[in-house]
């Protein structure tokens, strides 16, 4: 039975799938004229035309009227519907899901959500609280901080061990308010326009096309600048290009007022190790005065464990209030940990006699009637390998909408992408 697991951070919204397959949109919902757009080609819209555009349709899901009234949504909940059955539309088929959401959603929107999935004709296994999916082995207790597009969730976990399973449980949690990614970017926009203002006399944000450019770099940019103490920002302009310093410690200076309440959060006593979701690493860099703890688990392996367990898809369908505690088999986890520490582990891809890096991340392009791979991702490939943690990430941009694959590492295996195979082989002293 194929079995599937939903992620429903609005940030980020994926879906796994026991097939290896991984589908992922942010939380972005365009209403047009010909039907409902969702992800990232909604987002690449969101600042060009905010009047047709959603994003809080997860956050605050209901069945309430939309003003003014919509052609293709009557609520929030039609366009969630929209978005679920175009992230669907990237798998195959999913019978049985699990379901994983933060922990700002209430009973009553989780009910809302389960009857969208079972609208679906997927029937929903259990719903858990997204963050005992950030797992610390050794730690009795620790505290995971988690970003949604519009708020923060702080979720203390307690974990014990029981005939060799690992329990893990959330025992308090507090929603941070207007502390989400999207909160944090448009402080970072507003702070680089006025630079921009300021030292060239232009506004990079005065029409529509120049604050959806910013809005497409800005996640970016807070990224990079994460890695680096200083960092050059160029727009283009009427008068050609024009640019701009940013410095790590005027951003740190600029979210401190916006941190203020997480940061108050997670200076508790009660609080230990602070452990941050794994697509919010950058964070780390921007809040100095709290200490992060590096994770010893990621996500990902706890999802192969849940896909592996029989325990987990035991549950019955007739309860489907939130769990917030998670039990996972420490003993079959080892045998999957030592099984893969034992195997030999592929080095390169093979494409028409030519070896290329694993290490590097790979571009795969069809030019001149035959297929060709290079170094780096670029925007025009038909495909991106990439070495993510234990896992090889392939992205499809073939299809629409673009699939992602998590590839177990396996010496020998061979991928289709479009009409030519490849194949992950071990070189030996290469």
């Amino acid at each position: 039975m194929s079995r599937g697991i939903l992620i429903l951070n609005d940030q980020n919204i994926t879906l796994f799938t026991s097939a290896g397959e991984v589908v992922s949109e942010p939380g972005f919902a365009e209403l047009n004229k010909d039907g409902i757009i969702t992800g990232q080609g909604a987002r690449d819209s969101a600042w060009l035309e905010p009047q047709h555009n959603f994003c809080n349709y997860w956050y605050q899901i209901n069945q309430r009227p939309i003003k003014p009234t919509q052609k293709w949504a009557r609520h929030n909940a039609d366009i969630a519907y929209a978005q679920l059955r175009s992230i669907l539309a990237g798998v195959s088929t999913v019978q049985q899901l699990m379901l994983f959401v933060p922990g700002h959603f209430s009973d009553e929107q989780t009910a809302l959500i389960v009857g969208i999935i079972k609208a679906n004709s997927i029937d929903v296994i259990k719903i858990t609280d997204s963050a005992l999916l950030v797992s610390a082995m050794g730690l009795s207790r620790y505290t995971v901080v988690e970003l949604t597009l519009h708020q923060a969730i702080v979720s203390s976990v307690q974990c014990s061990t029981l005939h060799d399973q690992r329990v893990s449980k959330v025992i308090h949690q507090q929603i941070i308010p207007d502390t989400g990614s999207n909160q944090i970017h448009n402080t970072l926009t507003r702070h680089i326009g006025d630079k921009f203002i300021q030292q060239h006399r232009y506004d990079p944000m005065h029409n529509s096309e120049g604050e959806q450019a910013l809005h497409d770099n800005v996640d970016g940019w807070i990224r990079a600048l994460s890695r680096q103490n200083k960092l050059l920002v160029t727009v283009e302009s009427e008068a050609g290009h024009l640019s701009i310093s940013l410095q790590q410690d005027e951003v740190i200076d600029l979210l401190e007022q916006r941190f203020g309440a997480l940061k108050h959060a997670l200076a508790q006593p009660a609080t230990g190790e602070i452990i941050l979701a794994e697509n919010i690493d950058f964070l780390a860099n921007f809040v100095p005065t709290i200490v992060f703890k590096q994770k010893d688990v990621k996500s990902l392996v706890l999802i192969d464990e849940i896909f592996k367990q029989p325990c987990h898809w035991d549950a019955s369908s007739s309860s489907l209030i939130r769990d917030h505690s998670l039990v996972t088999d420490m003993k079959e986890s080892l045998d999957v940990s030592c099984n893969h520490d034992k195997r030999s582990l592929p080095t390169h891809i093979l494409l028409n006699g030519q070896a290329w890096p694993l290490a590097d991340k790979l571009s795969i392009h069809y030019h001149d009637n035959h297929y060709l791979v290079q170094t780096h991702q670029h925007d025009n490939a038909l495909a991106v390998l990439e070495l993510k943690q234990d896992r090889l990430v392939l992205r499809e941009a073939i299809d629409e909408p673009i699939r992602k694959h998590h590839l177990e590492l396996i010496v020998g295996r061979t991928l289709t992408v479009g009409d030519i195979t490849l194949q992950l082989i071990e070189v030996i002293d290469g």
